[in-house]
């Protein structure tokens, strides 16, 4: 990779990506929990069809207010990394 992530001026969207792994697995926690207490599981073919349907709607519910870390970063942002490339032992392009 490009080691964006030790950039200074990108620390906040370093935050923003582990909040955002932190919080997706806290969703899917919460969806998974609420799937089985209705006895929904996807080893049980038979239930899909229920299943995808109240998983949608459970994903709108707890999806309808987002944590506030998502209104602190910028919808859009346009950030310039200079990089050298190498190729093989340092070699330089």
């Amino acid at each position: 990779g490009i080691a964006w992530e030790q950039e200074e001026k990108l620390h906040s969207w370093k935050e923003f990506f582990g909040r955002l792994s932190d919080y997706e697995i806290e969703l899917n926690n919460r969806i998974a929990a609420r799937l089985q207490e209705k006895g929904l599981t996807l080893r049980d073919t038979s239930k899909h069809e229920q299943l995808f349907e109240e998983l949608l709607a459970i994903f709108e519910q707890e999806t309808s207010i987002l944590p506030d870390f998502f209104n602190k970063q910028p919808a859009q942002e346009e950030v310039f990394i200079t990089r050298e490339i190498n190729y093989g032992q340092g070699w330089p392009l």
